[in-house]
């Protein structure tokens, strides 16, 4: 009877874990707000089902997480998104390239204070000259 409960316990453990969602992709969701004039205004990064999306006027796209802050974009060949993170180590900011077009815009009710000395790069930062 003890190894039966302690199956289910295990085996609940398991599917909790399985169906909750993940915390470390939910701080890149949002909407991204782009400068005036730019290719689009605006993009929205969802969580469903423990896979970022974004989407926007020109169309949407799963996110696939290559490394830290750096994903591809699913259905754009070659397209890359990059999130970067104010002092706080909060999200809050992306650029987006997908073939001759880069855009950057800010997240939306976030500060985006940035170390004025560093511009950060994903995985090392680079001085401002």
């Amino acid at each position: 009877m003890k190894l039966f409960l302690m199956f289910l316990f295990i085996c609940g453990v398991f599917l909790g874990k399985a169906q909750a969602p993940d915390t470390a992709l939910s701080q890149y969701a949002g909407t991204y707000n782009f400068p005036s004039g730019s290719f689009i205004t605006s993009a929205t990064v969802s969580l469903d089902s423990n896979v970022l999306n974004v989407n926007s006027a020109q169309g949407s796209s799963p996110l696939e997480m290559k490394g830290k802050d750096t994903f591809a974009l699913v259905n754009y060949d070659g397209g890359m998104v990059y999130f970067f993170r104010n002092d706080q180590g909060k999200v809050a900011r992306i650029k987006v390239a997908v073939q001759d077009i880069l855009l950057e815009g800010t997240k939306s009710n976030v500060t985006a204070w940035l170390n004025k000395n560093y511009y950060m790069h994903p995985g090392k930062q680079l001085p401002v000259k």
